[in-house]
């Protein structure tokens, strides 16, 4: 077994000025650091690229001119892409059938399914008129109602009622 060194007994070209080593422990040569400015990670993604879903949903965003019924139209790459599926399926491919029936109920059913709970007094006494009347006329649009805004107003007025305002 080799005794420990002592502080002052280091090979005289591996000590600094205040007597300490200058490569050991926790302490690498020059040679094996990183170089001014070189402190990239290497092995992984260049600064700049971009990921997958974001270069996917630029492109479907971009807009392009389609002819339908002999008619030019411009519309996003994503519209255009499920309106040639629909058209696909409209004329018996089985294949686009079965992509617009899965997708019908992953994306389309669980949006119609969603029953509209009431608003509570407390939750009516916290909206303001405004907000009131942004959800009076999303829920008609949803059920396929008119905008009834007198309804709305008859709501506010009878809750002010209640309330003895």
């Amino acid at each position: 077994m080799t005794r420990r060194k002592r502080p002052g007994e280091y090979a005289l070209d591996n000590v600094d000025q205040q007597g300490r080593y200058i490569v050991g422990k926790n302490r690498p040569p020059e040679s094996g650091k990183f170089k001014a400015g070189d402190g990239r990670k290497r092995g992984r993604r260049k600064q700049g690229t971009r990921n997958l879903a974001t270069d996917l949903r630029d492109e479907l965003d971009s807009t392009l001119t389609v002819t339908m019924g002999g008619e030019q139209k411009r519309m996003s790459r994503q519209r255009a892409i499920v309106t040639r599926l629909a058209d696909n399926a409209c004329r018996g491919q089985n294949a686009a059938i079965d992509l617009v029936l899965r997708y019908q109920q992953r994306l389309v059913e669980p949006l119609l399914s969603r029953e509209m709970q009431p608003l509570s007094h407390q939750d009516l006494e916290c909206l303001s008129v405004f907000e009131l009347q942004i959800l009076l006329f999303l829920s008609n649009k949803i059920n396929g109602l008119p905008n009834a805004e007198a309804d709305l107003f008859a709501i506010i007025d009878g809750e002010r009622l209640s309330r003895g305002e």
